[in-house]
């Protein structure tokens, strides 16, 4: 179902292909997350996970640090050492990436 949200982007083989390295999927990742840092104006729910294409193992990192899943198992991001660390911490709200103020 193409509902025409920007998420519907991410689903296609075009999207996988162009996040085939881990720089590229580092630069999503990152992008991704301080654009939801960001926003006023965040919904993301339970299960939409399966709207984000090749980043389907970010969600459980925003999800935690939306607070809409805080117990949210982290997995292992193919991004390069230490940003798998930064957004971790990221996730766990003892970081921010658009301040320097706490998270």
């Amino acid at each position: 179902m193409d509902d025409g949200g920007w998420l519907d982007g991410l689903r296609g083989a075009s999207a996988r292909a162009s996040l085939s390295d881990e720089l590229s999927y580092l630069g999503a990742c990152l992008a991704f997350a301080i654009g939801t840092e960001a926003s006023d104006d965040v919904t993301l729910h339970v299960g939409d996970q399966c709207r984000f294409g090749p980043l389907a193992d970010l969600y459980p990192y925003l999800a935690r640090r939306l607070r809409i899943d805080p117990g949210a198992e982290l997995p292992a991001l193919a991004v390069p050492s230490p940003y798998g660390e930064v957004l971790t911490a990221w996730a766990n709200r003892r970081l921010n990436l658009t301040s320097t103020s706490p998270a």
